[in-house]
């Protein structure tokens, strides 16, 4: 259970990050207000997994985990 404590709290730490900075990129270049949908969280969730898979694939880690998390991603 640890492991996958840990896969979560990456995830989400890199979400957060992911989403903060694109907020605020936006923020800083137009002065309408945001709204996050389902559909567009869910694509940032998805984006950052990918982000998540490379950098480990690139550190030659294991991402059998993280493939399996973004192919159910993707599916829903």
């Amino acid at each position: 259970y640890m492991y996958h404590d840990k896969i979560v709290l990456t995830c989400v730490a890199e979400i957060k990050r992911h989403i903060i900075k694109k907020r605020y990129d936006r923020l800083t270049q137009t002065t309408r207000r945001l709204r996050y949908d389902q559909t567009r969280l869910n694509q940032h969730l998805i984006l950052v997994m990918r982000k998540i898979i490379g950098f480990r694939a690139y550190q030659g880690k294991n991402i059998d985990n993280y493939n399996k998390i973004l192919e159910r991603m993707e599916n829903t």
